[in-house]
């Protein structure tokens, strides 16, 4: 989806990693994205990694966590092998 969109409108329910994994998709690709988020009844709008930050840093740090290990899979290099955690 966000390869193909010119920006994102998404509504949120609070908890779904995967609308903030589109978000995150469609800002990588410098473009804009905006989410309703239900629990909050507002509009959030996204034009930089800035926002989406400081957004992110104020979430609940177990959504924070899954958003960023799915992110990270995104990103790791194609042809690499991923590097064992040293947590498990």
């Amino acid at each position: 989806m966000a390869k193909e969109a010119t920006v994102g409108l998404m509504m949120w329910d609070g908890r779904s990693v995967g609308t903030l994994l589109n978000v995150f998709r469609l800002l990588s690709l410098k473009k804009k994205a905006v989410i309703y988020t239900v629990p909050e009844k507002r509009f959030l709008e996204f034009r930089s990694g800035v926002e989406w930050e400081n957004f992110i840093a104020s979430r609940d740090v177990g959504l924070r966590h899954k958003v960023e290990q799915r992110a990270k899979l995104e990103t790791a290099p194609k042809n690499q092998p991923f590097q064992k955690s040293f947590f498990g």
